[in-house]
């Protein structure tokens, strides 16, 4: 097969494996989600619906959902072509009688959705009622036409719940039709009656309900095989676990000291930053540190940003740097006075920071330290110097003994041996559910442990995200590039975002061949060059204090090393130069560990 047809089928393969039908409904998932999400709307396409004993069988597709905590739940069927209504109450596409009408299409998943939500208990006992509706999407038909006229007399059809073509063209059509609609359907409902225990129901206004109605989903609800869709959904995902990870710090705030040990994906880094933002809701003074700049960015934003002033956010050697300066004999530590630092310097300062700490005036009234497996156990004892009370003040510490790559390195076939670097008089949970990565993610990663900890994902079957393996004829960094390139374009194909998407080596980024070649050459315009702004064009790392840090090029591909990679995760990740993972406890499998789970 050559020529047109050829190129027709590539493109049609093209759209299956990307989970839409045909360019219409990707059109459509396009103008809802450029229009929607910024107004705070989750957005997923191309579900299904499915008891629990029929998984596996497909039963009825939903084109689209749409999720706001104030305005509830919109289910959206798309229909391309010309689409007429006849008086005798039969729908015609392009002509052809349809099996099923579009409202016997969604109706009878609207239905299936408010009987489960009824039935869920948190929303029952608290009387809430999320409103659920629906809506008829038609891109290539315009409600001024006389074809589409009769579809405005149906007796279960509202006009309003149809977004036809010059709404889906303009700049903001879509969001003012859903706007329309959920106005005068109503949003989140209060049930008549009281709430448990004969108290007065909840105000729905007060309740973020969508963590309790991703609950039903997920297993009501199973995933098509598009990855756009999953990434969208995955934002739902974390809004429902982090109500669990509020739960904990609510549970276990009033424990002082704690060590929290978990996989990768466990939530650590949540609890830390909801621990943290506890704290100064409380009107104390915290300081929050970790090892990777990616993350004390993240953290910068989310915490010291929302925090009054009373949080600090730094990764170890930058809050080693600004306290050394701070007690003006920063030469006393090897630290210049001022102007950038050697990187010899910066890697001997975790050295003196005992002694930083004791001649430092700054104090604080509680510690939070995450990628604590990579400060380590002696770097934690002596930030402890920074509180007010040092021998016990509050100090909370998360780790993952197996992606420890630096400091109080274990021997490699041993990892499970070293002290945990925990708060001398800590209590220790072990984190057991992984919260973020998939289940084929997870089922490779708790190989790469093997430290025979049961543990379970929370995300089990409902994702299809997938583990994609490409060999490549040889190791060298032109094969690996081309085999890249071809993946970014079949990922340019889906419409992923290229911010969403990362490279990770598992070597070094320093004279990389994959980076230093910035530029990619694949067939697809979207992804033109590969970015990272805390690395110089060699691969090098800058050292740029965290808070001088550019964000992320959402137009570019970004590339790190699994090293600093941890704490900051992408919808997509490809994985390059990986080696064998070696034996139990390596540095290789480690790093893969570290490499896969992000």
């Amino acid at each position: 097969m050559s020529g047109e047809p050829a190129r027709r089928e590539a493109e049609g393969a093209a759209l299956v494996a990307s989970g839409f039908a045909n360019d219409i409904e990707r059109t459509a998932f396009e103008r809802f989600r450029d229009q929607l999400v910024p107004l705070g709307w989750t957005i997923a396409h191309n579900l299904y619906v499915s008891l629990a004993d029929e998984r596996g069988r497909k039963a009825r597709e939903l084109d689209l959902l749409l999720l706001h905590p104030d305005h509830g739940i919109v289910l959206v069927e798309v229909k391309g072509g010309r689409v007429e209504r006849h008086a005798d109450g039969v729908w015609f596409q392009n002509g052809d009688p349809m099996d099923r009408s579009p409202e016997q299409q969604v109706t009878s998943a609207v239905a299936k959705l408010r009987t489960a939500l009824k039935a869920h208990p948190v929303l029952k006992s608290l009387g809430i009622t999320p409103r659920v509706g629906w809506m008829l999407c038609l891109p290539q038909a315009d409600l001024s036409a006389k074809a589409v006229a009769s579809i405005e007399r149906s007796v279960t059809m509202a006009p309003d719940q149809v977004i036809d073509r010059t709404a889906m063209a303009g700049d903001a059509g879509v969001a003012e039709a859903v706007a329309a609609f959920t106005a005068r359907v109503g949003g989140v409902g209060r049930a008549a009656g009281a709430g448990p225990d004969g108290a007065p129901a909840a105000d729905p206004g007060t309740v973020d309900w969508v963590a309790s109605v991703v609950e039903v989903l997920l297993p009501e609800f199973e995933f098509s095989t598009s990855l756009v869709g999953d990434l969208e959904v995955d934002l739902a995902r974390l809004i429902a676990d982090e109500r669990i990870h509020r739960d904990w710090v609510e549970n276990l705030g009033g424990i002082s000291r704690l060590h929290f040990e978990a996989g990768a994906g466990g939530g650590k880094s949540v609890v830390a930053r909801l621990r943290a933002l506890s704290l100064a809701e409380q009107g104390r003074r915290v300081l929050v540190v970790c090892s990777t700049a990616s993350l004390a960015k993240s953290l910068q934003r989310t915490v010291a940003d929302r925090a009054g002033g009373r949080a600090v956010v730094n990764t170890l050697h930058q809050v080693l740097v600004l306290a050394a300066r701070g007690t003006k004999r920063s030469e006393d530590f090897g630290v210049p006075a001022d102007g950038p630092i050697a990187p010899a310097q910066l890697v001997a300062l975790p050295s003196f920071a005992g002694a930083i700490a004791a001649a430092s005036e700054e104090r604080y009234d509680a510690l939070v330290i995450d990628e604590a497996q990579d400060i380590g156990a002696a770097a934690v004892e002596a930030l402890s110097g920074f509180l007010h009370d040092p021998a016990g003040g509050s100090i909370w510490t998360f780790a993952d003994a197996f992606q420890r790559f630096t400091y109080d390195a274990a021997p490699d076939d041993a990892p499970e041996s070293v002290a945990l670097p925990a708060a001398r008089g800590s209590d220790t949970v072990v984190m057991r559910q992984n919260h973020r990565n998939p289940e084929p993610v997870f089922r490779l990663a708790e190989g790469l442990r093997a430290d025979g900890v049961a543990r379970v994902s929370r995300k089990g079957e409902i994702s299809s995200h997938r583990i994609d393996y490409r060999p490549c004829e040889d190791d060298s960094p032109a094969t690996q590039r081309a085999v890249l390139e071809q993946v970014l374009d079949e990922l340019a194909a889906q419409r992923i975002q290229a911010g969403r998407i990362a490279v990770v080596t598992m070597g070094k980024t320093d004279h990389n061949a994959i980076f230093t070649d910035r530029r990619l050459h694949g067939r697809s315009s979207r992804y033109r060059e590969l970015g990272n702004p805390q690395l110089d064009a060699e691969g090098r790392r800058l050292p740029v204090p965290v808070d001088q840090l550019p964000a992320p090029d959402p137009n570019k591909v970004y590339f790190d090393s699994a090293r600093r990679m941890k704490g900051i995760e992408r919808g997509v990740v490809i994985l390059v130069d990986v080696p064998d993972p070696g034996p139990a406890g390596s540095l290789e499998r480690r790093l893969l560990y570290a490499g896969v789970t992000r």
